[in-house]
């Protein structure tokens, strides 16, 4: 009686363990894991409250609505923390911002701030970095993001950035730095597009700078050169809530640079 009864429940049991078997062997779907929540990120540029889209294969790096990538909301967050610039009153010219980075800064009541692009009809002025055209200790702040990789004669826009700031006045700049470089490198014999890509990493850089050899130059120039690592004085959740550190390959160095003309 036990034996003929234990044959029923053996035998539920095997269909059972074989149609589980099957199951996954025949193209049927497996339960899904739990999607993963979105990562809601905060602008620190135009307030925007949303999941910061993919930009040249990085994760979380683009604000849709004002186009700011993380080295932007780096530089503001810094801005609003760690400076006066958005306290006193200044005169700041900033050269070929993003969009929501001069929108920001142009909302600022204590500044008056202008842009300028070296093409025609961009900025409120253009003005050639070279030979810019403004009277000697005319400002007060010079913003140079991501500009000076793309200037043939770097030395002299570096002397004519401290020719136009005032005595105490605060160039605050970045350039595409990569860990570890220990030399300059740039090659003038270098002009076409695809070789300019491989020597220096995007067909309009010409050159790839070391940390010494920025410094050097902006100490030619007359600077007074500090560099913060800003990244490193905030709380990690800080900088995922407002994606401000990128993921770069290979990796650049983050720190911004504030290079001030000495009062004489």
């Amino acid at each position: 009686m036990r034996a003929r009864l234990l044959v029923p429940i053996v035998l539920r049991a095997a269909l059972a363990t074989s149609s589980i078997l099957l199951g996954a062997g025949c193209g049927r779907s497996a339960p899904k894991a739990a999607s993963e929540e979105p990562v809601v990120h905060v602008c620190t540029v135009c307030g925007a409250t949303e999941t910061f889209a993919t930009f040249n294969n990085r994760k979380h790096a683009l604000c849709s609505k004002c186009a700011s990538k993380e080295r932007h909301r780096l530089l503001v967050h810094y801005f609003e923390h760690e400076t006066p610039l958005l306290r006193d009153k200044l005169d700041v010219l900033q050269f070929s911002p993003e969009k929501g980075e001069a929108e920001f800064l142009r909302k600022q009541a204590n500044l008056k701030y202008v842009t300028s692009e070296y093409d025609p009809g961009k900025g409120d002025i253009r003005l050639d970095i070279t030979a810019i055209d403004q009277p000697e200790a005319s400002w007060d702040v010079v913003i140079v993001y991501h500009i000076l990789e793309h200037i043939i004669d770097d030395r002299k826009a570096m002397s004519e950035l401290f020719r136009i700031l005032r005595p105490g006045g605060t160039m605050y700049l970045q350039v595409p730095l990569e860990t570890g470089r220990t030399e300059l490198y740039e090659d003038a014999t270098i002009v076409g597009k695809k070789e300019r890509n491989k020597a220096f990493g995007q067909w309009d850089h010409v050159r790839r700078y070391s940390a010494q050899g920025l410094k050097s130059r902006l100490e030619e120039a007359g600077f007074v050169v500090e560099v913060v690592d800003y990244l490193a004085k905030l709380d990690p959740a800080v900088i995922t809530k407002h994606s401000m550190s990128a993921k770069f390959n290979p990796p650049l160095d983050e720190q911004i640079w504030v290079a001030k003309k000495p009062v004489r």
